[in-house]
């Protein structure tokens, strides 16, 4: 894992960052759909 990359989002974006795996995601389609809707929100915000 790059824990020192995520370090450097988190201190930059002054955010929680979470480190998913793509093996987290199989057969957790709720979690797939909460990222992908949080996903699309934020791009929607950002071409205001």
């Amino acid at each position: 894992m790059h824990y020192g990359l995520v370090e450097d989002l988190r201190e930059h974006l002054k955010k929680k960052v979470e480190v998913i795996t793509v093996s987290s995601l199989e057969g957790n389609l709720d979690l797939l759909n909460e990222i992908l809707e949080n996903g699309k929100r934020y791009m929607d915000n950002k071409m205001l």
